[in-house]
């Protein structure tokens, strides 16, 4: 494994503590041993959190063109940054000094220009990305296609304006093709209204019924971790407060529900200030 380093003064992402998101969230039993392992070496080598969504790993089959000519099927392991890590990163090294995304153009040539200063350079970075080249054929390109585009613009310039603490990181999902980030792609967005009386599909089993177990903690985790939103969120209260639990269990279940929240309110907090 790769040496690890200290994220900051709290806290050290470990190899243990990602062999532990995985289980707890049922990852491990989907990947292969060498998937865990790039999984491990990468979060531990960039310090990056699952447990917070700064990282995060799906499996995916791709095309590959043989020597023949012929396409085969293979399997894949796509890893993804959260697009905010990006600028938690830049603030935390003190050297970012304002940042700003602007839209121009019309139509598929819209671009999103990104400009990052620096304390210690004299010119701020300026990096530019054309709509043509990101778009995707899904609801969130479709609908939002202006604050996709600037999210990738954001991954793009803050890892060039920090190449000592991104250079190398895993990209965003907004700069990858649905392939590589299906899951994620079909997410329901943040913002959707809370309704307790409505239970998603995150908290049902493959016959649609509502399933959670008490004394089956690591299935009721994994089904946290699909949560989107605050919606889901009142959902799963409704139903867990149904079963009676252990005081570890639900302290547990409600620090991560804790982190979830967190990290809604700075991608609600990032969009707004590229709108």
């Amino acid at each position: 494994m790769n040496d690890i380093v200290k994220a900051d003064a709290y806290e050290l992402i470990t190899a243990e503590k990602i062999i532990e998101y995985m289980t707890v969230f049922g990852i491990a039993a989907e990947l292969t041993d060498n998937e865990k392992k790039q999984f491990v070496e990468v979060a531990t080598a960039y310090q990056l959190n699952p447990f917070k969504k700064e990282i995060y790993c799906l499996p995916y089959m791709t095309s590959v063109k043989q020597a023949n000519g012929q396409y085969k099927k293979v399997r894949k392991l796509s890893i993804v940054t959260g697009y905010e890590t990006y600028l938690k990163r830049a603030e935390r090294s003190g050297l970012l000094n304002g940042w700003n995304v602007e839209i121009s153009g019309q139509a598929d040539a819209r671009t999103a220009k990104i400009t990052i200063h620096r304390k210690d350079w004299e010119q701020p970075l300026i990096h530019s990305v054309i709509l043509s080249e990101y778009k995707e054929d899904n609801r969130m390109w479709k609908e939002t296609p202006m604050t996709m585009l600037k999210k990738v613009a954001m991954a793009q310039g803050f890892r060039l304006a920090f190449p000592d603490e991104m250079g190398g990181m895993p990209y965003a999902a907004e700069e990858l093709p649905d392939e590589m980030t299906s899951e994620t792609k079909k997410a329901e967005p943040s913002s959707a209204p809370a309704d307790p009386g409505v239970v998603p599909d995150t908290l049902k089993n493959s016959n649609g019924e509502i399933e959670l177990k008490p004394g089956d903690h690591k299935e009721v985790m994994k089904k946290l971790n699909k949560c989107k939103n605050e919606m889901h969120i009142q959902s799963y209260f409704k139903v867990r407060n149904a079963h009676t639990w252990t005081e570890e269990e639900l302290k547990e279940q409600d620090e991560f529900i804790s982190v979830l929240r967190a990290q809604w309110k700075e991608e609600a907090d990032a969009a707004t200030n590229i709108q």
